[in-house]
């Protein structure tokens, strides 16, 4: 491809990655050194030109063994420089580690050449200092040899005055090498922290990162110094997360830092613990249950109570990123099911309608996505809301009472609004998000969610001491609950029993809420109407399969003749004639007199088998023709013996209950208002002989080929009319818009429009005289047009022939003369 094209060879690239490092290190010291700003600019644009290209070289193919080895040694002497800024250092090592590979080998050799870089950088800064240290033991060996021969007095003054300075100078000293020791902690922790970041192995499996661990991040940790011991606990949580049994360790150092450091250190703390629970969530499991049998209670996770006090705490924190952090936290642990606690999912939820968390954008952020999510995935996230509806609730109103005037809160209306659709069964996943679809237990337990929503709402409302303003929410919530017949008989006896105790002890007083009581109290006596009848249908099927179940095994004298009246060759004794034997056409008859071997114990009476045949009649017989659609009076004798079986999985029907607005449908449909009565081919047109209608719709409606040209036919007709009656309507549409623009111009210019003649010019009148002349030189020319403005002027009469050539002449020079004569004689009134 493109990129294909214009990229260099890794080789050619490691190059100029090399030079454009340079250049970046060579400007960071410039600015070190200088400190102006143009420098600082020139600074942060090289850094951005070598971090892209740090992302292009993690996308290379290193199969190009040379490229890859010098890619190799360039990430590998560039990461020990000290002056690297963080971010290159960062895209340095995760580049390292793809060219070493992602096998295990590659990384255990990543790790012990990052290790080397981070003693190289530690001896790079410290180096300096060393050195000092080293001339300063000089200098101190040197000045005692000196000092035997000076006397004491001299020497005790020059001891004083040189301890002031020294003093001084010892004190900077110490200042610049606290400072230089800060520095080389965090670039080496930082080189680690990027480390870890980039390798999944085990941590008690890797010499390099243990050696690492005990040498670098612990004493970090213990540092007096605020950067260095945060910086020094991530690499300790990255570690943990490498090692189950580090992190149960150390677990309580994080909360004991969460405890009792301020506010950056408790985001770091809630962060690590968040991601050593997402790693290893056994560490909050309960403990295995006892062995012995006499020990029956099983104890709680000595962790669990101090993680669950620690995010409480978060939640309710004055700095707005600790209380970010925390939710966000806890939001992750409860959606993985690690962490199940009701009372920290009311105080998520309280959090996300109380006022006070209304600058934190963040937070009603993350819970407007946790809580519908939370709910809707599992169903016992949903119950667990339930739960906690009716103390949230309470809690929110007391919240809403103690307002200030200035402040604003979210109506109860849109909580409890939201209560209900986080607790809706039918959208919660793979349960009851699907009840069409779910059957047995999972079914039943989805479709109660509502109804325990509707068990806690009612018994709160029982409650002595509930405000009306409580009761009022509680009865909006129960209106718009989902009642469905899937729930348990015995849970949909004790709703209905709480609704009517509420009626009944006239709880509430006001109409509104009486009358969503008594649309939920009809709703329950319908869904146990519904369920009792399925009740007494799947038991009666049951009854029924039980006495054929008895009847097929009864005796086999009574089998006998069921199984030979079945088969295909049926004895019948008729009284007029023995041995007589009524069958198929070719099997064997015989007659004597002999008896047919056959026990009829079992069988009606002969009279009523010959009323059996004589019912069957003949296929001519024009009464049975006659009789054909009318419908038995009585049972047979013969057929009343066949047991009737019911099948446990056909519901029968039962009568349905109309609505009060229910109204019947007209027996006869009105005729098609596309069609007209006149047309031949109208369907409906009762003249005409109906039509097989044999075609059948999806919907079941049944038609004529014929019946459906006329009526697209019909439908064309009607489209085509009324395209035409639009066209003829855009037509006088266009022309009023014209006859509209000629008055106005007609109103504008009056008489402008009526002739021909646009360009007004103006008319010159002459004598005979001049008519003749200008012919003549018309004659005389080379044929081309006479100008206006060589005319003569005319006289006043024929008398002034005499001075007709001066006054030529002098209209020659006259301009003016010239003007009238073109235009007509101008008067100055």
């Amino acid at each position: 491809g493109l990129v294909e094209d214009k990229m260099p060879e890794v080789t050619k690239f490691a190059f100029l990655l090399e030079r454009q490092i340079n250049i970046l290190l060579e400007s960071v010291r410039a600015t070190a050194m200088q400190g102006n700003e143009g420098a600082e600019d020139d600074s942060v644009q090289q850094e951005f030109v070598v971090e892209q290209m740090l992302h292009v070289a993690l996308t290379l193919d290193y199969s190009d063994e040379v490229g890859r080895r010098k890619m190799f040694s360039l990430m590998r002497e560039v990461l020990a420089l000290a002056d690297l800024p963080e971010e290159s250092t960062k895209l340095v090592i995760e580049g390292l580690r793809t060219v070493c590979g992602g096998n295990a080998a590659g990384e255990r050799e990543f790790c012990g050449i990052v290790l080397e870089a981070v003693a190289e950088v530690h001896d790079i800064i410290m180096g300096d200092d060393n050195t000092e240290q080293g001339d300063e033991s000089f200098h101190s060996a040197r000045s005692e040899i000196s000092s035997e021969s000076t006397p004491k007095k001299a020497q005790v003054m020059k001891k004083s005055k040189r301890t002031d300075e020294e003093e001084m100078e010892d004190s900077a000293m110490e200042d610049e090498k606290a400072v230089r020791e800060i520095m080389v902690n965090m670039k080496c922790l930082h080189i680690a922290q990027c480390m870890l970041q980039n390798v999944q192995c085990d941590l008690e499996g890797n010499v390099h990162l243990v050696t690492m661990l005990n040498n670098l991040v612990v004493p970090a940790v213990r540092s007096q110094e605020a950067p260095i011991r945060e910086r020094g606990l991530l690499c300790l949580g990255l570690c943990c997360l490498l090692g189950k049994n580090l992190a149960e360790e150390n677990l309580t150092l994080f909360l004991h830092c969460f405890a009792k450091g301020h506010p950056a250190l408790q985001t770091i703390s809630i962060q690590i613990i968040c991601d050593i629970l997402t790693t290893h969530p056994t560490l909050l499991s309960p403990p295995p249950m006892p062995t012995n049998a006499d020990q029956t209670e099983v104890e709680a996770n000595p962790l669990q109570k101090p993680v669950h006090k620690m995010f409480a705490k978060a939640l309710k924190s004055p700095e707005g990123d600790v209380q970010l952090a925390g939710c966000t936290a806890l939001c992750k642990l409860m959606l993985t099911n690690i962490i199940r606690d009701t009372d920290l999912l009311k105080q998520l939820v309280v959090a996300y309608f109380e006022p006070d968390t209304q600058g934190n954008a963040g937070l009603r952020q993350a819970l407007s996505y946790f809580l519908p999510v939370y709910c809707h995935s599992r169903t016992e996230n949903a119950e667990r809301m339930v739960a906690v509806a009716v103390s949230v609730v309470h809690s929110l109103v007391n919240m809403s009472e103690e307002l200030d005037e200035e402040e604003e809160m979210v109506g109860m209306g849109v909580v409890a609004a939201h209560l209900v659709d986080w607790t809706d069964p039918r959208r919660v996943i793979g349960a009851a998000g699907a009840l069409g679809t779910v059957t047995g237990k999972e079914k039943e337990a989805g479709g109660e969610v509502h109804f325990s929503l509707a068990e806690e709402l009612l018994e709160k409302i029982l409650t002595p001491g509930t405000s009306k303003e409580e009761k009022k929410i509680f009865i909006s919530m129960l209106g718009k609950l989902y009642i469905s017949p899937e729930c348990a008989p015995a849970k949909l006896r004790a709703i209905f029993d709480l609704v009517n105790e509420v009626l009944e002890n006239k709880i509430i007083t006001d109409a509104t809420s009486r009358n969503v009581l008594t649309r939920l109290q009809a709703s329950l006596s319908k869904c146990i109407t519904e369920t009792r009848a399925q009740e007494e249908s799947e038991k009666e099927a049951g009854d029924t399969v039980a006495a054929t179940a008895e009847l097929n095994n009864d005796d086999d004298v009574t089998a006998q003749p069921q199984t030979e009246l079945d088969a295909d060759e049926t004895r019948v004794e008729e009284p007029d004639a023995e041995g007589t034997v009524v069958g198929d056409d070719d099997a064997p008859t015989e007659a004597g007199d002999g008896e047919i071997d056959m026990d009829m114990t079992g069988l009606a009476p002969d009279s009523a088998i010959q009323d059996l045949l004589d019912s069957f009649g003949d296929e001519d017989d024009p009464d049975l023709i006659a009789d054909a659609d009318t419908p038995p009076t009585s049972t047979h004798p013969l057929l009343a013996q066949v047991p009737l079986t019911v099948s446990p999985f056909i519901t029968l029907p039962t009568a349905p209950t109309l609505p009060y607005t229910y109204k019947s449908l007209p027996s006869t449909l009105p005729p098609s208002s596309l069609t007209g009565t006149s047309n031949s081919t109208n369907p409906l047109d009762s003249s005409q002989p109906r039509q097989n209608q044999y075609v059948l719709s999806s919907t079941g409606h049944a038609s004529n080929p014929m019946d459906i040209i006329a009526s697209c036919r019909a439908l064309q007709a009607h489209l085509d009319r009324t395209q035409q009656d639009a066209e003829k309507l855009l037509r006088e549409w266009e022309e009023g818009i014209k006859e509209r623009d000629l008055a106005e111009r007609r109103r504008v210019a009056p008489g402008w429009l009526d002739r021909e003649e646009k360009i007004l010019q103006p008319e010159r009148r002459s004598t005979p005289g001049q008519q003749q002349q200008q012919q003549d030189a018309q004659g005389q020319g080379d044929g081309a047009p006479a100008n206006l403005m060589d005319d003569e002027v005319v006289g006043a009469g024929n008398a002034q022939d005499a001075g007709v050539s001066q006054m030529g002449a002098k209209s020659a020079t006259d301009e003016g003369a010239e003007l009238d004569r073109a235009f007509g004689g101008m008067s100055v009134r």
